[in-house]
């Protein structure tokens, strides 16, 4: 009798749990947003006091990120690996290697920054536009209480001069 009564229970209750809350290892896994800034998603390096297209000396753009994350559910923090590629035109001026900054910034649930990182890619050469590719791995987040990864966002830009950022907010003298 008591088979009967646990499996008119489960008849009962089975369909229910179709209608249950998302899986929280599903929504545990899921890694941190990027975005690129706009305002920083651009760079162009000239000679100093250069004024006109044939003072660059080169141009980089980031193109949109990629990432992996590694987080069980109820870890303090989360591993994060970004592939980042950007695209790199020479200009009329290009000579030696010149060196572009780059961060990368966590920003928390709440849109406050938590971390930010610099790095530095030498990029040279002899065509006249390359991809490359920067790898940035093991960016660790520390997770607030009660947080989740996808709470989190990771932001990247070049880290511009005031000149370049001047540049990058409306002047157009270098675009193509």
């Amino acid at each position: 009798m008591h088979r009967s009564r646990l499996l008119a229970v489960l008849v009962v209750f089975a369909p229910l749990a179709a209608c249950s809350t998302p899986d929280l290892n599903d929504i545990a896994q899921s890694c941190p947003s990027t975005a690129i800034l706009a305002q920083a998603a651009e760079v162009i390096k000239v000679r100093p006091g250069g004024q006109a297209r044939e003072d660059v000396i080169v141009q980089a753009e980031m193109l949109t990120p990629t990432i992996a994350c590694d987080y069980e559910l109820g870890d303090p923090e989360v591993s994060v690996d970004i592939s980042l590629p950007i695209v790199v035109r020479r200009g009329p001026a290009a000579g030696e290697a010149q060196a572009l900054q780059y961060f990368v910034a966590v920003m928390g649930p709440n849109g406050a920054m938590v971390s930010k990182r610099l790095f530095q890619r030498n990029v040279a050469g002899d065509a006249p536009t390359a991809t490359v590719t920067d790898f940035v791995n093991g960016t660790v987040i520390g997770l607030q209480q009660n947080q989740l990864p996808y709470q989190y966002r990771i932001v990247v830009g070049f880290q511009l001069t005031p000149d370049e950022f001047a540049r990058n907010q409306g002047e157009t003298i270098f675009r193509p």
